[in-house]
């Protein structure tokens, strides 16, 4: 029994390097203001928070370690972990490996300083438990940020573009646009269809754009399968059938699709994209005959290359 102890402790290095490391579908500038906000942690821990310390700090725990972000850097965290008293600095680190990939190292270097055989023998056990405890956090953390949703807040698809020919009409008030005001437009266009003879295609689309002052412009387009000669009030316009489009649908009013907006241009400059065309929205429930706005249903497009 004395030569195995005297074995593990000459055996057991002094110093002990840890590093658990995973990939995931994500990019790294998203992820790591997704990361940056103590709050998102709790969204993907796979196992508790203490309980508070002082009025609002809540550690994220797993196992018997305690686990504290205390400083961000260049594409990385410092983390705290605390056992028994005990403080012991890691790292977390993001590599990018493309637009959509990234690789999650976790680094912990951990001094033993103990003389007892017993104290390094069980501290070697300590290291070998937090090791498997890294695995289990960052396999849960790959989990969550490989979803869109959970980095972005709205799920952000990549389509391609099914419309081409579009028949237009467009207007400036100074309000932002009612649903009366786009469901005119649209009837008024669709008035105008009736008359050519010519089908609508799809579902209508607007877009809204500020123009300074408290003015805003607002086009209403129906695609159509043919191009109309410009007449009047009423413009063709043409889009790039078979484009990159990126595309989400949300529930909600206003708020709820300004959010969606500024999420997909969010994602657009995280991922080096360029829009190419205006963003557009199409209602894709009735709000006429919808009073809870909570059901209402908008698809937007963002067309990018």
């Amino acid at each position: 029994m004395l030569l195995f102890l005297l074995s593990c402790f000459f055996l057991i290095p002094a110093k002990i390097i840890v590093v658990r490391s995973v990939t995931a579908k994500a990019n790294i500038n998203g992820v790591y203001r997704f990361l940056e906000s103590d709050s998102n942690w709790k969204k993907w821990w796979p196992e508790q928070y203490s309980t508070a310390v002082g009025p609002t700090v809540a550690l994220p725990e797993s196992g018997e370690f305690k686990f504290i972000k205390t400083k961000p850097g260049y594409n990385s965290f410092e983390i705290v972990i605390e056992k028994n008293g005990e403080a012991i600095p890691s790292l977390l680190h993001l590599v990018s490996h493309g637009n959509d990939s990234i690789k999650i190292e976790w680094s912990v270097t951990l001094q033993s300083n103990k003389n007892n055989p017993f104290s390094k023998i069980s501290h070697y056990l300590d290291v070998r438990k937090l090791n498997r405890r890294l695995e289990s956090i960052l396999i849960a953390m790959q989990d969550h940020i490989s979803q869109v949703k959970h980095v972005y807040g709205v799920d952000i698809r990549k389509e391609k573009i099914k419309l081409e020919f579009l028949v237009s009409r467009r207007i400036k008030i100074s309000q932002y646009p009612t649903n009366e005001d786009i469901y005119g437009l649209i009837s008024e266009i669709k008035k105008h269809l009736e008359q050519k003879q010519v089908k609508e295609e799809a579902y209508p689309i607007f877009n809204i754009e500020p123009t300074g002052n408290n003015d805003f412009l607002l086009l209403v387009a129906v695609p159509v399968s043919k191009p109309l000669a410009d007449e009047g009030i009423f413009t063709t316009l043409k889009l790039l059938k078979g484009g990159d489009i990126l595309v989400t649908e949300v529930n909600g009013g206003r708020v709820a699709v300004d959010f969606a907006l500024k999420q997909i241009k969010i994602y657009t400059t995280d991922h080096q994209h360029l829009n190419v065309a205006l963003p557009y929205q199409i209602f894709l429930t009735d709000r006429t005959k919808l009073a809870d706005t909570s059901k209402w249903v908008t698809r937007i497009n963002f067309p990018y290359i």
